[in-house]
């Protein structure tokens, strides 16, 4: 588990977060699948809930395309982690991935907001 004291919130441009996302690609990305029963009520608590959960910060919401991107800084290895999470918001299926250099570190979140999603 990722103790909330190892991550904190920042403030990034959606320009910037694009721009990082772009950086870190697929070679630095743990992904892994999601489902909410009720998509159209459960994305809104979902910002909640993750940010409480891993201590980042949201960057962006599409809640009509069902995107929400997160940031924070990881300051046990002084880089910035992405979260994405996308939901279909007809069906309540998608992912969460979490982008950062450190793919340990990325699993373990990973599995922290899995949980945090899976409670909601």
């Amino acid at each position: 588990q990722v103790s909330t004291q190892s991550t904190g919130p920042i403030d990034i441009s959606p320009a910037k977060f694009d721009e990082l996302e772009k950086h870190l690609g697929g070679q630095f990305k743990s992904e892994t699948s999601i489902n909410l029963s009720n998509p159209e009520s459960q994305m809104g608590q979902l910002i909640h809930s993750l940010t409480e959960a891993a201590n980042i910060s949201l960057v962006s919401s599409d809640l009509s395309n069902g995107e929400l991107k997160f940031a924070a800084q990881a300051f046990t290895l002084d880089k910035t982690l992405l979260v994405v999470v996308n939901v279909s918001p007809s069906t309540g299926q998608g992912s969460c991935s979490v982008l950062c250099e450190n793919t340990l570190f990325s699993s373990t979140l990973l599995s922290t907001l899995k949980k945090a999603i899976s409670k909601d």
